[in-house]
Parts: structure tokens; sequence; C-alpha cells
């Protein structure tokens, strides 16, 4: 079972502890077998979606490895407040795979439509 029972982690908090200065995400929800990796925007931009693969990476074989359980799946998730570039969603599209599945949610409804759907009640 995990230690982090839909636990919502703070990365910029996590970061600081352990001196992870690379890129990140803003959050994670955690579960027994999923986590959420959330970068919160106003505008979705390439660069989140940079942050969102770092954070994986890190998660899955870096400094974030030995901090959170060993997940079944990703949910990665850019939240923005504003109109997405319609460039974005076909960037995040190519990424996906069968543990790593990247979403955009434009408000608050859909991000917890999102998290219900992977088992993540926000």
């Amino acid at each position: 079972m995990s230690p982090y029972p839909n636990a919502k982690i703070d990365l910029e908090e996590l970061a600081r502890t352990i001196g992870w200065t690379e890129k990140h995400a803003d959050y994670v929800i955690v579960t027994q077998r999923t986590i959420a990796v959330v970068e919160e925007t106003k505008t979705a931009k390439k660069d989140d979606i940079e942050k969102l693969d770092k954070t994986i990476e890190a998660i899955r074989n870096g400094p974030l490895k030995n901090h959170m359980p060993k997940s079944d799946r990703i949910i990665a998730i850019i939240h923005a407040e504003k109109r997405t570039d319609p460039m974005i969603p076909k960037l995040i599209l190519s990424r996906n795979n069968a543990n790593t599945i990247y979403r955009i949610a434009n408000c608050d409804e859909k991000l917890r439509e999102i998290l219900k759907q992977h088992g993540l009640d926000p």
C-alpha cells in the first residue's frame, strides 16, 4: 500500500527539500497505482510540456524516484486558465504511451473530470 493514499504533494517544496533544481511541474497527486503530474499555467506553452517530461523522468529514474511510490501509470496534465495554442494538443498526443497519458484541462471542472477518469479524486 502506498504511503500516499490520494496525497497531493507540492513539488516546489519537495524540490527545495531534496535540492532538485531542474524545471518541474507544480504538484503531483499520488495513489497506490497512479501518479498525476500537474502543471498549472495561464496559457499552455511548449515549456509546460518540458516541465511535465522532466518531472516524469525524475519520478521514474531520477531524484524523485525514492520519494514516490512505484506506479503503474502516470497522467501528465497541463491545467491552463486560458485557451490553449492548437499546437500543444498535437505535441502532447505524440507523447502518450501505455504507461504515460498526457492531457490538457482548460478549467477546474475539466481537471476534476480527468482526475476522476483515472481514479484520482482531487
